[in-house]
């Protein structure tokens, strides 16, 4: 910057010796003082007047003296009055007088006054001149430091409130989440439990008419009502899923699972459904396919029960096919496995599938009313999908059918024998049905049932006993401990105790808490109608030897018990 001021000072001096020059040799010329004079008059003018406009102007009216000046000169005398050098002698002078007004700005910016009007460098002068005056601008520095330092203090405080803002916004958005997550524990305990008594009994009413060989309408019925509550159970367990989702707090494991099997066990989840509506439900393979891959089977399976219920749902007439494919079969190191789910329903429009995979939606409200759901399983099975490596497709026409395509990644394939379809088509039909929860269990031992709901105590007293269980029931978890530490102090220990962990007066957190830190070593096996992610850790922590979520598994419940008898008997 210094060295572009020196180079416009440099030019204005030439400038203004160019004027001279100029003045001088038009002074030989014309031989008059006066007339020479005039073309150096607006270059000393130019001194007191402040701009190009100005200055211009004064050396414009200067020169035309000149010239009137030249005519009167000459006049008589033969020789031109207004030759050309002349013309060009004026040109040079206007500017001269420009680059000095240059010349004046360059200097004033060296002397740090950039900016000002032409009279600030006399100011300045005048300020070296006057120390007192010098002396009260300076003083009046400061005051204008004291104005910065407000405005930045006023800046910092508003930063301050905008940050106290955002910390409340999160705190709120905290709590709201915090309230969230309560309200769906508590939502899943209040419908869970039930639930429970509802699935629960409607089994036992099943066995015992299957036994009594009673009518078809009424194994009918019973089975309607089991598979409303089954219903209802998807749709809470969508909530849920969604919601951990959501949290980032669902847990995917990755172990070796074979594809083909899911799609089997899938087949066979929806041919009861698919019979109902006279639909074909097939599986195939496109060899070649891997033995195995590694994901997490249990939400591949959920996955795929999602669209395959959803393509039962929408298909009048035809059917579905479940269809599995490697994305590139010569894939080793790690590939991509597409799963599909083909049907022959009612089809989506363009705009109905940009807006499929959205909560809550449906392609309308008609769709709604006629068919139900919530609108949450394309959304889960989606981000599912994206969990485990993948993602979910659409390809559709409204009233030709739909082809949902699952991608998940298959894990390192080194290893993996490649099976046929041959190979496929005989693992389905090896498979029959699936696997009965009808095991007769014929099981000895005494357990505690604590359980504060009348309807639940007797359905899992009922379970139990008729597996040749001895039960005792326990109200509240006070009355529950104290039951366990009465027994285990008459050596007369319960081989299970079954704990509610929800119940009044004492819960089973606590109580199973006391029960451990008074020594005792029986099994605990948990019993909650919470099901959101961390539940089960929370039962762990307090000294539960293993977790049960309700509606109660009969079969999984009794196998679970059994392990825990057996292990116990094995005990010195």
């Amino acid at each position: 910057m210094s060295s572009m001021r020196h180079r416009r000072i440099g030019f204005g001096l030439a400038s203004a010796l160019t004027a001279i020059g100029v003045f001088a040799l038009d002074l030989r010329a014309s031989g008059s003082l006066a007339d020479g004079a005039l073309y150096l008059l607006p270059v000393l003018l130019s001194e007191r007047i402040p701009g190009w406009g100005s200055t211009l102007l004064v050396a414009v009216v200067c020169n035309a003296l000149a010239i009137v000046a030249s005519l009167l000169t000459f006049e008589g005398t033969g020789a031109p009055a207004f030759t050309v050098d002349r013309v060009v002698a004026i040109g040079l002078v206007w500017a001269a007088a420009g680059m000095l007004v240059h010349m004046k700005t360059s200097l004033a910016m060296l002397g740090g006054v950039e900016g000002r009007s032409p009279g600030s460098a006399k100011d300045a002068d005048a300020d070296v001149a006057d120390p007192h005056a010098a002396a009260e601008k300076v003083t009046a520095r400061p005051e204008c430091v004291d104005q910065l330092q407000r405005k930045a203090a006023y800046q910092a405080s508003g930063l301050a409130r905008q940050l106290r803002e955002l910390e409340d916004s999160r705190d709120a958005a905290l709590a709201a989440n915090r309230l969230k997550s309560e309200f769906l524990a508590n939502m899943s305990h209040e419908i869970r439990t039930p639930m429970t008594a509802i699935l629960g009994f409607t089994e036992e009413a099943l066995d015992e008419a299957r036994r009594a060989c009673l009518s078809e309408e009424i194994t009918r019925a019973l089975l309607t009502i089991r598979r409303n509550g089954e219903h209802l159970l998807e749709i809470i367990n969508d909530i849920l899923d969604l919601s951990k989702i959501e949290a980032d707090r669902i847990a995917i494991e990755r172990i070796r699972c074979s594809p083909s099997e899911i799609l089997v066990d899938v087949a066979w989840l929806m041919r009861q459904r698919a019979l109902e509506k006279r639909l074909k439900l097939e599986v195939e393979l496109e060899a070649p396919v891997p033995e195995t891959i590694q994901t997490d089977p249990t939400r591949l399976r959920q996955i795929l029960l999602n669209l395959a219920s959803n393509a039962i749902k929408f298909t009048q007439e035809g059917g579905v096919t479940l269809r599995a494919r490697m994305a590139d079969p010569s894939a080793r190191g790690g590939g991509v496995m597409i799963l599909e789910v083909v049907d022959t329903g009612i089809g989506l429009t363009d705009e109905q599938k940009r807006g499929i995979f959205e909560a809550f939606s449906q392609a309308d409200s008609a769709t709604t009313r006629k068919f139900g759901g919530t609108g949450l399983g394309l959304t889960i099975s989606r981000r599912l999908a994206r969990l485990l490596g993948g993602d979910i497709a659409v390809e559709s026409e409204q009233g030709r059918g739909s082809a949902f395509r699952v991608s998940v990644a298959t894990g390192s394939l080194e290893g993996v024998r490649m099976i046929e379809t041959s190979r496929a088509a005989r693992i389905a039909h090896e498979r029959e049905r699936p696997e009965s929860d009808e095991r007769i269990w014929e099981l000895s031992g005494r357990v505690l049932v604590a359980e504060d709901g009348a309807d639940n105590q007797r359905l899992l007293s009922l379970i139990l006993t008729k597996s040749g269980l001895d039960v005792e029931v326990a109200d509240n978890g006070r009355i529950a401990y104290e039951k366990a530490v009465s027994a285990a102090v008459a050596d007369e220990p319960f081989d299970v105790i079954l704990m509610d962990m929800q119940m009044p007066e004492l819960d089973g957190y606590r109580a199973t808490s006391l029960l451990r830190e008074a020594g005792y070593e029986g099994p605990i096996i948990a019993l909650t109608a919470h099901a959101m992610s961390g539940d089960r850790e929370k039962c762990i922590e307090v000294g539960c030897d293993d977790y049960a979520s309700k509606p109660i598994h009969k079969a999984r419940l009794l196998g679970m018990v059994a392990y825990f008898i057996e292990k116990r008997s094995r005990q010195p």
